[in-house]
């Protein structure tokens, strides 16, 4: 019986053999909706050589921005479903259900296969130091005293680096112009050179030019402060609570759906030894991320959560495409 119960074990483990053998030697491709540079980039960048490593394979990140990362998306959802396409979502996969709607190239819990959460953030409001604030409640006065005369940069409609404005807007009572740009990178630049005056932003690529002065960081989204800024207080402590966008912005995993079992638990296993190396764990937290790894199911729960939230938050905000 002892024998019997080794061989049928043996038999389910042959198709995750396989499953590897299948991505030994190939290239894998994390698809990063976001320009090159933009904030989730350098994240997939770290993550793919380990990922390669263990997998025997040849991870390599390639950028296909646009359509506020519905260009990179939809190209994952019509790939094969192989395992060596991967798509890195940002929380934009979920949001663009209540921006879009019917015209989404895709279906975010349907045309995709959760392998796990990788990192969460919460976000900084810095602004240029020519607005010659030092606070969020003097910020907030001078908002006040001239609206519309100042604006803020942001990654693209739709995203949480507009999404989060706009809360901020609502809850200060201010008036402050959209400016969309094609990415978090380019959106920086502009803030950094006074082209804009402000912006929400994860705190990994603002810490240096906030210790050199060429930034000024006022608040933080979330419950606590930031690990990269401690100094820096969160909206709530200063009186101005944002719970809508506490949750942050979400990074993950996914493979087109129909990928067969086997392989998505080699890559998600992968992935884990991965995220829980502390060495990673301390690089991926030193660039503004917590690491977060979960299984594919507490991933697609997280997905499904936000695809209920969304639309709601979007409508509340007047969050339009422009």
């Amino acid at each position: 019986m002892r024998l019997k119960v080794v061989l049928a074990f043996a038999a389910l483990l042959l198709p995750l053999a396989a499953s590897a053998q299948d991505l030994a030697g190939k290239t894998i491709a994390i698809v990063v909706p976001f320009t090159a540079g933009a904030v989730s980039d350098p994240l997939a960048r770290v993550i793919a050589p380990r990922l390669g490593e263990l997998l025997g394979a040849n991870v390599i990140v390639e950028n296909r921005p646009g359509g506020n990362t519905n260009i990179g998306a939809a190209h994952v959802a019509k790939a094969q479903p192989d395992g060596r396409t991967l798509l890195f979502a940002g929380t934009g996969l979920t949001m663009n259900v209540a921006i879009y709607k019917d015209k989404l190239p895709f279906d975010p819990l349907k045309d995709f296969a959760p392998i796990s959460l990788v990192s969460t953030s919460n976000s900084v409001l810095v602004i240029h130091p020519s607005l010659n604030v030092g606070t969020l409640s003097e910020l907030i006065a001078l908002l006040k005293a001239r609206p519309g005369a100042f604006n803020y940069a942001s990654a693209g409609s739709g995203n949480m680096t507009h999404l989060v404005m706009e809360f901020f807007k609502l809850k200060s009572s201010t008036d402050i112009m959209h400016v969309p740009y094609r990415g978090a990178a380019p959106a920086l630049n502009d803030v950094l050179a006074g082209h804009a005056a402000m912006m929400i932003i994860s705190p990994g690529p603002t810490e240096a030019h906030v210790k050199a002065g060429r930034l000024r960081a006022l608040a933080v989204t979330g419950t606590k402060r930031h690990d990269l800024l401690p100094e820096v207080p969160t909206f709530a402590e200063l009186g101005l609570p944002i719970p809508e966008v506490d949750f942050g912005t979400t990074f993950g995993m996914l493979a087109p759906a129909g990928t067969p079992q086997g392989i998505l638990v080699t890559i998600h296993n992968a992935l884990m030894t991965t995220l829980n190396d502390p060495q990673m764990r301390q690089r991926i937290k030193s660039m503004g991320f917590d690491p977060m790894p979960t299984t594919p199911q507490q991933y697609g729960d997280i997905l499904r959560d936000q695809v209920e939230k969304w639309p709601p938050l979007i409508e509340r905000a007047g969050i339009t495409l422009n």
